[in-house]
């Protein structure tokens, strides 16, 4: 019964994951496309400042990423001006889930 419940988790977590891919590489056109994916996946809670480190971007550049991945609703954002935080909400649902 468990390794049954593990197996649909998987599959739908690399349904989440090829579905993402396809959104981000549509919203965002840059050649950290690929770090921009793991950074979401390993960390679905996101600051500007944690993107910016992980990308080795600045923090504007960090921010515009944010921006467009919460334009096409892939992330969401909380309500702060400043220490702004973005979730990506359907990796936290599926966890919470399980």
């Amino acid at each position: 019964m468990q390794a049954k419940k593990l197996s649909g988790y998987i599959d739908d977590l690399n349904k989440l994951y090829e579905k993402t891919k396809a959104e981000v590489k549509e919203a965002i056109n840059s050649p950290k496309f690929d770090q921009i994916i793991e950074c979401i996946f390993t960390q679905p809670i996101l600051s500007v400042a944690y993107l910016a480190e992980q990308l080795s971007v600045t923090n504007g550049q960090a921010k515009r990423y944010l921006d467009k991945l919460e334009d096409k609703q892939i992330l969401l954002g909380d309500d702060r001006k400043r220490g702004r935080k973005y979730y990506f909400v359907q990796l936290v649902d599926l966890a919470r889930a399980q």
